[in-house]
């Protein structure tokens, strides 16, 4: 049977930068949808556009037969003031 790992962690990234880290303790129940939510400030410096990129990244260091997390959905809100 395939389960997530129990040091499962999971790194967010807008441009590269890490501004989360999910881990499997984070929750109480394991067996059910999860929903994380976040806040970026993702203006630019000088206030001009800027396009962002979002990166996922599995750290878990565990080995053997576990899946690690998985995304069903992924919302992004962004902001303009």
């Amino acid at each position: 049977m395939m389960e997530t790992a129990h040091d499962a962690s999971l790194n967010v990234l807008v441009d590269g930068q890490v501004v989360k880290t999910i881990n499997y303790s984070d929750f109480a129940n394991h067996d059910v949808m999860q929903h994380i939510s976040f806040t970026v400030d993702s203006a630019a410096p000088d206030g001009a556009k800027a396009a962002h990129t979002i990166s996922f990244v599995d750290t878990t260091t565990s080995e053997g037969n576990y899946v690690g997390f998985a995304l069903d959905s992924i919302v992004v809100n962004d902001w303009l003031i």
